[in-house]
């Protein structure tokens, strides 16, 4: 059950990565960018299944934007590398959540978030694959910079570096 758990995050983030890269190619050039706001903080997020102090996958709202600072590889060596999209607007959707919209128009995929306690979410991508419409969920937690290891705080100093700067 656990290795199921695993493969099943590690292919989510994979899925985010991808279509965090994918919206990215395809958004148009921002103008000033607005806040945006979603129903959760601000902040570092990991799957659950990834505890903060040994995460190398790291999803990032900064109130603007949505991405990942992340290690690849077999080892997770190589990196850091790290993909942002402007959100440009937020709506509800279907039981509770609330779609992120990115910068592209005629995508069939989608990103959704929905709270639960303060340092919770479920994070669900949906989007076409060849077995046809595929919807995952995945249970996402907020790090504190600190509680990071050396190799992520590198990484997110390098590409997200509003978080290093935070104090707890």
């Amino acid at each position: 059950m656990v290795a199921g758990a695993i493969m099943v995050g590690a292919w989510m983030r994979g899925i985010g990565i991808l279509l965090v890269a994918g919206i990215g190619m395809m958004a148009a050039p921002a103008m000033a960018q607005k806040e945006i706001s979603l129903p959760i903080p601000q902040g570092l997020w990991t799957a659950a299944i990834d505890p903060c102090h040994s995460t190398t996958h790291l999803n990032v709202y900064d109130g603007k934007r949505w991405g990942s600072v992340y290690y690849y590889g077999d080892k997770n060596e190589q990196g850091p590398e790290a993909a942002f999209d402007d959100i440009v607007e937020t709506r509800p959707a279907a039981h509770d959540f609330t779609e992120m919209r990115f910068g592209f128009s005629g995508g069939a995929s989608y990103v959704n978030v929905k709270p639960f306690r303060r340092d919770g979410m479920i994070y669900q991508t949906g989007g076409p694959t060849a077995a046809g419409f595929v919807v995952k969920n995945e249970t996402l937690y907020l790090c504190d910079y600190s509680k990071l290891s050396k190799k992520m705080q590198k990484a997110v100093k390098s590409h997200a570096p509003a978080f290093a700067a935070q104090k707890k």
